[in-house]
């Protein structure tokens, strides 16, 4: 789980803080409650923190832009202490900016000391962490213990208070390949907690954990119709997270669906399979284990030494003529390809003048002997593209 501003409502102390605006915005994860000493807060934040200000730091006028700090930071929230010298009520300004950021904003009475509020929210984020080193732990132990340990590691889940349903699969959300190593350490934490986050508001039944540049999910559900609703809201959540984490290349493979628990680990083979192959293809940032077609069957052939034979014999000319000219017309015919051939959105794709393809496609016709308006020729050389990219070939 993870702790979201919404968590707050529910805490002892806050019964007496109100929440002024922003309630669009209660999703978002609490790393940390963080007190404003300075006139700046950029230097001192890493995103995620709840903000208190006192108004000893920063007067009245001084909120709008201590909230356009906090809203460009990605803080969770903030929490104005009003009803004293220095701040005496919410400036409406700061309530019609928060609501249209949906940016939590909370004030809370001045007479409630602060001490008192930072410490309960400290525990419910250690208690937190507590879980999180727990289901670690569970998931460690079912993911990557001896087969013959795995149903001993399913019996564990109760003794741990942790409910395994029916119905079970396992996603992987991996970081752009791309990104610099200190920023993926930074982002791979965010990046489980958004997605503990918007699994809790939908009432999903997950368990996360970080693995390497990755956050693998397992989902349980109780019935079919539910865990299918449930992998379709992942899937359409890539997006949001991938904005979020600034990675619009963040990758999501997803194992099957299993009817049986014991077949998680299967679920998570799966998962990772596909992410491996989604990591050699096109413009593939979300694909299911059960909806890969031909990837599988490569997936199986990948030591064949056939497969390579079958491309070179395919693209050799083309290949050996890029790299002697730079004329791109690999990428030309993969666009070509996937646009099934059409000359407008090919263009478009490539960036093109629709001359300059027309003069590309005749060249590889030239070069390759083949018509490109025969469609078990362009099958052939599409199966080869695919075979190509997927061995990960660089020539």
């Amino acid at each position: 789980m993870s702790i979201t501003c919404k968590d707050l409502l529910q805490l002892k102390l806050f019964k007496n803080i109100t929440l002024a605006a922003g309630a669009e915005g209660l999703s978002h994860v609490i790393t940390w409650p963080y007190v404003a000493q300075t006139d700046t807060i950029s230097d001192w934040v890493h995103g995620g923190e709840l903000l208190f200000v006192t108004g000893i730091a920063h007067t009245e006028n001084m909120l709008p832009e201590l909230l356009e700090e906090c809203i460009r930071k990605k803080l969770a929230g903030l929490v104005i202490l009003t009803g004293s010298e220095y701040i005496s009520q919410l400036p409406p300004y700061i309530i019609h900016r928060a609501d249209e950021a949906k940016f939590p904003v909370f004030a809370m009475p001045w007479e409630i000391k602060l001490i008192d509020v930072t410490r309960e929210i400290t525990n419910l984020i250690v208690y937190d962490q507590l879980e999180r080193k727990k289901i670690r732990r569970f998931l460690g132990y079912l993911l990557f213990s001896p087969v013959a340990e795995l149903q001993q590691a399913i019996d564990n889940a109760a003794l741990e208070t942790i409910t395994i349903h029916k119905y079970n699969f396992v996603a992987i959300f991996s970081l752009s390949q791309i990104l610099p190593a200190a920023e993926k350490d930074t982002l791979e934490e965010k990046l489980q907690q958004q997605i503990d986050a918007l699994c809790q508001a939908q009432n999903i039944l997950s368990y996360t954990m970080i693995y390497g540049s990755s956050v693998i999910v397992l989902v349980s559900a109780a019935d079919k119709q539910q865990i299918n609703k449930q992998q379709l809201f992942l899937k359409n959540a890539r997006a949001a997270l991938s904005s979020f984490c600034n990675d619009e290349h963040l990758l999501l493979a997803l194992g099957t669906i299993y009817k049986d628990p014991k077949n998680i680990r299967s679920s998570y083979e799966e998962a990772l399979s596909t992410l491996h192959i989604m990591q050699k293809m096109r413009d593939l940032t979300t694909a299911c284990y059960q909806e890969l077609g031909i990837y599988r069957l490569l997936l199986q052939l990948q030591e064949n030494e056939e497969l390579s034979i079958y491309y070179k014999n395919q693209l050799d000319k083309l290949i050996a003529y890029d790299k002697d000219n730079a004329a791109g017309l690999l990428d030309t015919l993969a666009a070509y390809l996937e646009t099934r051939g059409n000359i407008t959105r090919t263009a478009q794709k490539l960036y093109i003048h629709r001359n300059t393809l027309l003069y590309r496609l005749n060249k590889i016709q030239e070069l390759l002997h083949k018509d490109l308006d025969d469609a078990r020729t362009c099958m052939e050389l599409y199966l080869a593209i695919i075979i190509k990219d997927f061995l990960n070939h660089e020539e």
